[in-house]
């Protein structure tokens, strides 16, 4: 029997499971840390998808926006878009198109091997890498400059038989000086 005089004679076997509802609990009332059941390391307490409960959650998905103020500290890779934009926290790169990026910017296309460099305003410029292993500039649709697979380099051709080859007018200030080395 447990009258209004007792003090700390209620325990857990006397409360039959469900009986305490959220209006049984004083809205001041917190409970403390020490009484959650532990997660794994790097996991996040969150709402189950149903909202009729808690989890710990280690492959947190957040809908809308994430609004960071401050600097923002990645301790691994951020991935976004399935993979279309990589920040390698560990390595310092950069990758766009890869999850893996090799160097501090690496671009890779599988849709036509084509970077496109836009200034607003003033031209876009593609870079075209082809399956020979020649390198292109185009400037709003006209090449401008390949370098072939050997290393020659072709200025108004695409087919550069020298190592400098430049087809078409040439008109350089009369200041320019060409030097070659050994």
């Amino acid at each position: 029997v447990v009258t209004t005089g007792s003090s700390g004679v209620v325990t857990s076997t006397m409360i039959t499971n469900g009986t305490i509802v959220d209006a049984d609990i004083n809205a001041s009332a917190e409970i403390a840390v020490s009484k959650l059941v532990d997660g794994a390391a790097r996991q996040l307490l969150q709402t189950d998808a149903a909202g009729t409960g808690v989890e710990w959650a280690s492959n947190i998905d957040i809908p809308g926006t994430l609004d960071v103020t401050g600097a923002t500290v990645l301790d691994g890779s951020l991935n976004v878009d399935s993979g279309t934009l990589v920040v390698d926290a560990t390595n310092n790169n950069v990758g766009i198109g890869t999850t893996s990026p090799g160097s501090p910017l690496t671009i890779e296309s599988s849709a036509g091997n084509q970077v496109k460099i836009t200034y607003p305003s003033i031209a876009s410029y593609f870079l075209n890498a082809t399956s020979g292993g020649d390198f292109a500039i185009n400037k709003d649709g006209t090449e401008r400059l390949r370098i072939d697979s050997s290393g020659n380099v072709g200025i108004g051709t695409t087919s550069p038989a020298k190592i400098l080859h430049v087809n078409g007018d040439v008109r350089l200030p009369t200041d320019f000086t060409i030097s070659w080395g050994d």
